[in-house]
């Protein structure tokens, strides 16, 4: 073995191939090469490297110097790790502990696997285990499969070292939970190389934990800054994680075992205004768990004697494969958002019932006439002008009625009439401008034919208004109504403090003056050639002429109709009957053919004895030929005249 030492330089250090076998030289011998004592403590030949530890000793000029001289460490790791090498022979462990002793590892070893599992749970934690396969009472299979009860592959490596190396050998011991085998003779350089590898597998999975540790420290402490409430399901819908926010706005942290089902009535979740639990398909976070991104702002936490309201917002967090890897949810405590909405809606609501409230003195409608959205908008002096129709109807006898009436029974009373009146008008497109005590005056801006229908609508539902009255004791009622359709002024007039919503025109003065006609000659409706000519088909009503009027400050005359479609049927029927008769009657008449025209007259009332208006007629032209025969006066004039 030394038979070459002779011929190198002094100290010369050889290595040997062996040959898978191992050789241990128990004692100290002593070498004389010669050039001195090379004294050899222990030889161990490890397959392709000779590993000696030896001490030399050279006689050299009478002087004797003793030199201990130790192998240079190979491709030495900087940090120490710790290996549990683990066989039931001791030469075995010797061999590979020197084997390993020139890479600064620390080094244990159990001379079985018990011994290696007892220094496991006492606390010993390897980087890598070399662990024998045949031994006595536990061999390394079954203590391999014991470790993997607790530590996944990746946290303890295991190499099985063994003589066996049949590829049902290595699959076995694979199978068990081995990382890697080695075969005996074990050669040095794949051994080192193996361990290498593992512990750098190991190293590089503990820095990605870490790393990981690091983000998730990050994530939480971003999560615990948040001002919002989270929270994070697993896939299978247990909680996993609360932040702060979240604990406190449920009053607990998380519950594990909790199933979606359970979620509502855990965390006493329940529908916004109820005590019905928040259904559990309607949870963001449940839904999240579907794939679904959700919110909702109608759910409620009941907890103690407090209700909080909260906003909720479910989404999913995806994996690198598009599984669902977790499903998280956002909390926000809404409490003071919930007050200002309702702050807000009960503010719209008062200021909607003010609007409304206003629109009673100044209608909706009005407003739209002047082109105004609000009567905060109105100013004083806002006017249009525009053609309408306008309507004024009156109570017959309405003061001789009143005058024996309580003051509260008289303002029942005509807020009743009123009442019955006011809807037809509006549903006639009408705007009612004023009431003027039992009087009113509205006005139609799309069409004369809306007047004319809504004018006999009021007149119809008086029927059944009165059968009311005569049931409570009280007499039925009349009213007469007057139209003219002309152009107008609707305007806002008055004073900065008080102002008002009216028209202004002649057309007003002579609608007036036409309802005042209805009690000269007993009809209900009447109305001027002004409306007549603006009527779309005059034929599809019942109208006959009535007289021809003059307006104050007006020189020319307009010719009044009446419109009697609101009369009882019979009586329709009589005034078609004598229509023709009356416009006979009518033209002898202004024409002051008062003698022709009386017979006219008289024959109509021999049909329509009720024909108020004909007895009008007939009694003016017995009072015109009176005066006619006693004077040479005009007659029509000056009949006219007084």
């Amino acid at each position: 073995m030394f038979r070459e030492w002779s011929e190198a330089d002094f100290p010369k250090l050889l290595c040997y191939i062996g040959f898978g076998k191992s050789y241990l030289i128990p004692e100290t011998t002593n070498f004389d090469i010669g050039e001195g004592i090379v004294s050899v403590k222990e030889v161990l030949i490890v397959n392709s490297q000779n590993i000696m530890s030896y001490s030399l000793t050279k006689n050299n000029n009478q002087h004797n110097t003793s030199t201990d001289i130790s192998a240079e460490p190979i491709n030495q790791v900087p940090e120490q790790h710790k290996i549990l090498i683990v066989d039931d022979q001791l030469m075995n462990r010797r061999v590979l502990v020197a084997a390993l002793s020139l890479q600064k590892y620390i080094i244990m070893q159990a001379s079985s696997g018990m011994e290696a599992l007892t220094m496991i749970e006492d606390g010993l934690r390897p980087d890598i285990i070399l662990l024998d396969v045949m031994m006595p009472g536990m061999n390394g299979l079954e203590v391999t499969r014991k470790l993997r009860e607790k530590w996944q592959a990746d946290e303890l490596p295991i190499l099985l070292v063994t003589a066996k190396n049949q590829t049902e050998d290595i699959v076995t011991g694979l199978e068990s939970g081995a990382n890697d085998y080695l075969t005996k003779p074990v050669f040095k350089d794949e051994l080192i190389a193996k361990i290498k590898t593992h512990i750098h597998i190991k190293e590089l999975k503990a820095e990605t934990l870490r790393i990981a540790k690091e983000n998730e420290t990050k994530l939480r402490k971003f999560l615990e800054a948040v001002p919002v409430g989270v929270a994070v399901l697993e896939p299978d819908g247990s909680p996993c994680y609360f932040n702060q926010k979240a604990q406190q706005l449920f009053g607990k942290g998380i519950t594990p075992t909790a199933a979606p089902k359970q979620l509502a009535d855990i965390y006493q979740v329940y529908l916004a205004g109820t005590n019905k639990a928040y259904p559990t398909d309607k949870i963001p976070v449940v839904r999240a768990l579907q794939g679904e991104s959700t919110s909702v702002d109608d759910m409620e936490i009941h907890r103690d004697d407090k209700i909080i309201p909260i906003e909720v917002w479910g989404t999913s967090i995806f994996d690198e494969n598009g599984n669902i890897a977790y499903a998280i949810a956002a909390f926000q405590n809404i409490t003071e958002r919930k007050q200002a909405e309702t702050e807000r809606a009960r503010i719209t609501n008062e200021l909607a019932a003010l609007n409304t409230a206003y629109e009673k003195f100044v209608p909706h409608e009005f407003l739209n006439q002047l082109d105004k959205k609000s009567v905060i908008d109105v100013k004083l002096g806002d006017q249009v002008e525009k053609e309408m129709t306008l309507l004024f109807a009156d109570i017959r006898g309405f003061t001789e009625r009143t005058e024996n009436m309580a003051p509260q029974d008289s303002f029942n009373f005509i807020n009743a009439y009123l009442g019955q009146m006011e809807p037809i008008i509006s549903k006639h497109h009408g705007v009612i401008d004023k009431y003027m005590g039992d009087a009113i005056m509205a006005m139609f801006p799309t069409n004369a034919d809306d007047a004319i229908c809504g004018a006999i609508a009021m007149l119809k539902a008086l029927k059944p208004y009165n059968e009311n009255l005569q049931n409570r004791g009280y007499r039925p009622i009349q009213i007469g109504i007057g139209l003219n359709t002309g152009p107008l002024m609707l305007g806002i007039v008055g004073g900065q403090n008080h102002m008002e919503g009216t028209v202004i025109s002649d057309a007003v003065n002579l609608a007036s003056r036409v309802e005042d006609l209805t009690k000269i000659y007993g009809t209900a409706l009447l109305m001027t050639q002004q409306t007549y000519s603006k009527l779309a088909e005059p034929s599809r009503y019942h109208i006959r002429v009535i007289d021809a009027v003059k307006v104050a400050g007006k020189k020319e005359e307009v010719t009044v109709y009446e419109v009697f479609d609101a009369d009882e049927p019979e009586i329709i029927a009589l005034k078609d009957q004598t229509l023709s008769a009356f416009k006979e009657g009518f033209v002898l008449f202004h024409c002051e053919e008062f003698e022709e025209a009386r017979p006219f007259f008289e024959k109509i009332l021999e049909v329509n004895k009720d024909d108020k208006t004909a007895r009008v007629y007939l009694s003016r032209c017995n009072r015109l030929v009176k005066l006619e025969i006693s004077t040479d006066l005009p007659t029509l004039k000056h009949w006219r005249g007084n």
